[in-house]
């Protein structure tokens, strides 16, 4: 019986305890700027390649270097926003476009696809579609079904010297 009840009083005093035992931290943020420009980059390519180019009159130039860059949760850790445009034909279907860009994304590990607007609004079509790792892609048709519009924000990388007077 005594056994017993030194058991019971060791797992009594041990639950307290345990309360206090460290969590694993999140793992550190190890993505470069140069990274995740590329890995945007890359991500916006996969998208311009499931637009048929019969549907494509222009393709304007893409996002350089931006002013901002965005606050992630962790300290010194920022995300970049990029962009693609490409003028389209205005008779596009662009609900079956933009929808076979869900489709092709839907079967991708690791991304979440979900339809912001269908084209009740105006005949507009929004997409968005976020990776699991943070890089996020919204692709919808503007300017009455003129353009396509690829928005682009890449996951949190480290920077310990950001300046918000410099374009990264």
């Amino acid at each position: 019986m005594t056994r017993r009840w030194a058991m019971a009083l060791v797992l009594l005093l041990a639950a307290p305890l345990s309360a206090c035992a460290t969590t694993p931290q999140e793992a550190p943020v190890t993505l470069t700027l140069e990274d995740a420009k590329a890995d945007v980059r890359a991500a916006e390519d996969e998208v311009i390649a499931l637009i048929p180019s019969g549907v494509v009159t222009e393709t304007l130039p893409r996002t350089e270097t931006s002013r901002t860059l965005f606050a992630c949760d962790g300290p010194d850790t920022y995300y970049w926003p990029g962009g693609a445009q490409l003028q389209i034909d205005p008779s596009t279907d662009s609900g079956a476009v933009i929808g076979a860009i869900g489709d092709a994304w839907s079967a991708k590990d690791g991304w979440k696809v979900t339809w912001v607007e269908r084209g009740e609004k105006d005949g507009v079509y929004h997409l968005d579609m976020l990776r699991d790792d943070g890089l996020h892609l919204a692709v919808m048709n503007l300017e009455g079904n003129t353009l396509l519009d690829i928005s682009s924000f890449s996951p949190c990388f480290g920077l310990d010297d950001y300046d918000p007077n410099r374009s990264y």
